[in-house]
């Protein structure tokens, strides 16, 4: 929807209104950071530092020095490929409410087996699966589609595109990867099968 609103300021050559929205876009993310770099730093305080919390301060802590140097790169850009690259970036944190919410579930000591925590499970399931992995394959394509011949296969994207966008690609969806192996393994416990002795 977004990416269509911005074709089509676009096509009316209203590149002020376009930049606006990729701005409020960007203050929202930034927004959502900094709630969570100050959440995960009073944690730290009150309950003592270890690797995970390290590791959730560091996950919060790089965006708050990569977005705003991402906006200042997209306002001397301006293309729509941009804005259609930076809308699939930001949708991956569509899982963060879901995955709060099943936090807030396990805290309340609330079963796994319960229809609202296999809703919740699942929704978080299909749209990490969606918006953290699969969206690679649609942002090489997009990639290609702008800059290679179509014919090009889209493992090659990653060897023409700058390495540092290569090498973070690779980081990221191999991160991804893992966390959604580890969310897998608690499906058992989902459907309510019991761990064999």
């Amino acid at each position: 929807m977004y990416m269509e609103a911005s074709k089509a300021i676009e096509e009316e050559d209203g590149s002020i209104e376009k930049l606006a929205l990729m701005q409020s876009q960007f203050r929202m993310e930034l927004g959502y950071y900094i709630f969570d770099t100050i959440a995960d730093l009073l944690d730290i305080k009150y309950s003592g530092l270890s690797f995970v919390k390290f590791g959730f301060v560091l996950h919060h802590a790089v965006p708050l020095v990569g977005l705003p140097l991402g906006m200042a790169w997209h306002h001397q850009r301006g293309k729509i490929w941009l804005d259609m690259i930076t809308s699939c970036l930001f949708a991956v944190n569509l899982t963060t409410p879901l995955q709060e919410f099943r936090w807030m579930l396990d805290a309340l000591k609330c079963s796994p087996t319960r229809l609202i925590y296999r809703l919740n499970f699942f929704t978080f399931l299909v749209t990490f699966f969606v918006f953290r992995i699969l969206v690679n394959i649609h942002l090489f394509k997009l990639y290609r589609k702008y800059h290679l011949p179509l014919d090009t296969p889209l493992w090659k994207v990653l060897v023409v595109i700058p390495k540092i966008c290569a090498t973070s690609t690779i980081i990221l969806l191999g991160i991804n990867l893992f966390w959604f192996s580890i969310h897998l393994k608690r499906l058992p416990k989902v459907l309510g099968h019991k761990k064999r002795q």
